[in-house]
């Protein structure tokens, strides 16, 4: 088949996609109708600037194995990977950022994998520590429902720490643990690659919590934008357990597990979980016009760019 051909299929099928789940969340769009123009103008600025530090981030972590990619490409991966996350379940997104670069760059896919293995990790921990941190400050620590949400995310902590202590001494005996074996060696050569970058993890960790204040900012707003009056330190603690559920996403875009996480957390932060579930919506839909948007532009100029053995 013409690779001209494959390129427009390829559009017209993320399309077509794009346009059925649409029809198929209604509900999200619908939730746009419960406010003004100008917060969804802000909330989709708001969206734009966390896809281009997503693409940062990305960037960054692709430099630490010595790829240097130009804004079309570490913009453009990142608006497709994002946008794909909702069409394929478990953040299907990733495998195919992996797919372009193995194709484009003959980048080996186990390389790739490896660094995400240790990129979710720091993100694990990252989320807990904020979580721990905004709880701390924000309320009675003596309460019940407090000391639950602290023994989850201290667990959630040092289980992090845990995994990065034993990973290594595990992977010295991984002769002992043949079905391990894979990706044991996946996850130590991440984390050779990442300490040879001196400040990989601080600035990679920095990135992280800085795009959870900008989701939980977000989330802030659309509270704001429906006239519900809540104390930013308990949105960031019901982000800090929506950004713990990313890293195990099991439904396309988490659909459904973000809106429960809300729902439930804010039960636990004093915030009725009817009123934020909607604001959850109201997020997701504005995320949603700039994750689409963007996804199919930059899609279009990526599929273009595609290296082919013939024309």
């Amino acid at each position: 088949m013409n690779i001209k051909k494959i390129r427009y299929s390829i559009g017209i099928l993320l399309i077509g996609i794009t346009i059925w789940f649409l029809f198929t969340q209604p509900e999200v769009l619908i939730s746009l109708r419960q406010i003004a123009w100008y917060d969804l103008l802000g909330l989709i600025l708001l969206s734009m600037l966390i896809i281009l530090i997503l693409g940062v981030q990305f960037k960054y972590l692709i430099l630490i194995f010595g790829l240097n990619l130009p804004l079309r490409e570490w913009l453009g991966l990142t608006a497709v990977n994002t946008m794909c996350n909702y069409y394929l379940p478990a953040r299907g997104g990733l495998i195919v950022r992996g797919a372009y670069l193995k194709r484009q760059y003959n980048y080996p896919f186990s390389r790739y994998t490896s660094l995400l293995i240790v990129s979710q990790l720091l993100m694990l921990g990252v989320a807990a520590t904020l979580g721990i941190i905004f709880i701390v400050n924000s309320l009675d620590i003596f309460a019940e429902n407090t000391l639950s949400l602290l023994g989850l995310l201290s667990s959630v902590l040092i289980i992090t720490l845990f995994l990065y202590i034993i990973m290594p001494i595990l992977a010295k005996q991984s002769a002992r643990f043949d079905k391990l074996k894979p990706f044991l060696q996946q996850f130590m050569e991440g984390l050779e690659s990442w300490r040879q970058y001196r400040f990989a993890t601080l600035y990679f960790s920095l990135l992280m919590a800085i795009l959870i204040f900008l989701w939980g900012l977000r989330l802030y707003l659309c509270f704001a934008a429906i006239g519900e009056p809540v104390n930013f330190g308990q949105i960031m603690i019901i982000q800090t357990f929506i950004s713990l559920s990313f890293v195990i996403s099991i439904t396309p875009g988490n659909l459904g597990v973000k809106e429960g996480i809300t729902a439930f957390s804010a039960n636990f932060v004093g915030i009725s979980p009817t009123t934020a579930l909607l604001a959850s919506l109201i997020d997701r839909a504005a995320a949603l016009l700039v994750v689409f948007s963007m996804g199919l532009v930059f899609s279009h100029i990526l599929i273009r760019e595609l290296k082919v053995s013939k024309e």
